[in-house]
């Protein structure tokens, strides 16, 4: 029961990230909530971690999208460089490389899903919080590999939930594409 209230708020919260509309962090947190009982239950201990980062990477996209926006009334969607991109993609490997030998004694194919989708998601999640478009890529990425390790832990409505997620992230791209085009295009 609790996997399926998770699965609805996540999806809310989605729905209302693609809108780029602030009530998604409010879903996120709880989401977050519901979703580090089911992870503790199915001993995924880096996603069950990552939801209190989520968790405070909401009250932080909360602010961005909200309270800032109040301030800079030009507040848009945006790209990120190629150098910062090339910084997110270096840090994901060293950080990756990092857990792997800390954790080398438990390296199996469920750990490098849980700790795979864990920094891919704190990336995708920061880029969001920011209005970087480059995070739907992320978050397409990570919801394929969220899929297997959710059938390896037998959690079904969340594979249900990730699959629906990847069109999700698709969406998102396309309509916060097409409102950055047509933004520039105004200008």
């Amino acid at each position: 029961m609790v996997e399926f209230l998770a699965v609805i708020t996540s999806f809310i919260c989605v729905y209302h990230n693609i809108k780029a509309k602030w009530q998604a962090w409010i879903w996120s947190i709880l989401a977050c909530v519901l979703y580090a009982f089911v992870l503790y239950e199915s001993k995924s201990w880096a996603n069950f971690g990552l939801q209190f980062c989520f968790i405070l990477i909401s009250f932080y996209g909360l602010y961005e999208w909200l309270l800032k926006k109040k301030i800079d009334k030009n507040q848009k969607l945006r790209q990120i460089s190629n150098l910062s991109l090339f910084q997110f993609i270096i840090l994901f490997i060293l950080l990756f490389i990092f857990s792997c030998v800390i954790f080398f004694s438990d390296f199996s194919t469920l750990f490098i899903l849980d700790i795979t989708t864990t920094f891919l998601s704190l990336i995708a999640q920061y880029l969001l919080a920011i209005k970087k478009i480059e995070n739907w890529f992320f978050w397409i990425f990570a919801n394929v590999l969220y899929l297997i390790m959710f059938f390896l832990l037998s959690l079904y409505w969340s594979i249900l939930l990730y699959f629906i997620f990847i069109l999700m992230a698709f969406s998102g791209f396309l309509l916060w594409r097409k409102e950055q085009i047509t933004k520039s295009h105004q200008n």
